[in-house]
């Protein structure tokens, strides 16, 4: 027997326990573990749970399976994306069950819930986001009609890279054009030096010695320190560390001196 019901501060708790749950178990190995659980503190509170319930636009149901919670769902109404022509669309943020109540369809009968529900309120249709290697929901929204129309980063927090020695200020995963299977073809880290290039020289040694301990028999090329083509004044610099594997796979390591 399934019975959705809409929730309120009551079930606070009970939802960011769910919430939290459901998250490591498709999202915990997609970042280091201090940074998953910085994300988790902050969005799987009761806290934050309650301060979403007391507005209005956040609308959470619950799905009760033979009386148990299975799961729940939150939507946004009216909330606009830039790759969504139509004004009115509905933001469904999250469908999220528990492990044990997998494979008995409760996720599409909460979504046609959340659907009918958006249609009373006027709404053109319902757009999500969702983290391309969690398979299992690729796979049940494409089933059920959606189509991907774009990939974004999606931040957890500041990302480490190499851990102990940089971080990284934002992080990119690059994908082949028309690759439905998103391999990932490559990964870009940046950070920014506020006029501080020996900084930027410095952690490059860092992360040459690096990469030097964690690979064998890559040919290596050091570049000079050259005008960057970009800038017509001839000010901006670059200088680089290149490694080229035998199957052609690279790992580039770039300082760039912008000029004012």
């Amino acid at each position: 027997m399934i019975q959705i019901v809409k929730a309120d501060i009551s079930h606070a708790e009970t939802l960011a326990t769910i919430g939290k749950t459901t998250f490591l178990d498709a999202h915990g190995h997609s970042a280091p573990k201090k940074d998953i659980d910085t994300y988790t503190i902050k969005n799987y509170t009761t806290e934050a749970v309650i301060k979403e319930l007391s507005q209005p636009e956040y609308i959470y149901h619950i799905l009760y399976y033979n009386n148990v919670i299975a799961g729940y769902s939150k939507i946004v109404m009216n909330s606009p994306n830039e790759n969504v022509t139509a004004a009115n669309i509905t933001k469904l943020d999250r469908i999220y069950f528990l492990k044990e109540f997998y494979g008995l369809g409760l996720s599409k009968s909460l979504f046609d819930f959340n659907l009918e529900l958006s249609k009373k309120q006027h709404q053109k249709g319902i757009w999500l986001a969702v983290w391309v290697e969690n398979l299992r929901a690729v796979n049940f929204y494409t089933k059920i009609g959606f189509s991907i129309v774009e990939v974004y980063d999606f931040k957890v927090s500041e990302i480490s890279g190499l851990e102990e020695f940089i971080k990284f200020k934002n992080i990119n995963f690059h994908f082949k054009k028309n690759d439905r299977n998103y391999k990932i073809a490559g990964i870009s880290g940046f950070t920014f030096y506020k006029k501080n290039i020996q900084k930027c020289y410095s952690d490059m040694e860092v992360i040459d010695n690096e990469i030097n301990s964690l690979f064998n028999n890559l040919e290596r090329i050091v570049g000079i320190k050259e005008k960057h083509e970009a800038d017509k004044s001839g000010k901006s610099t670059t200088k680089a560390i290149r490694y080229w594997f035998q199957d052609d796979s690279l790992i580039s390591i770039v300082c760039y001196d912008w000029s004012d």
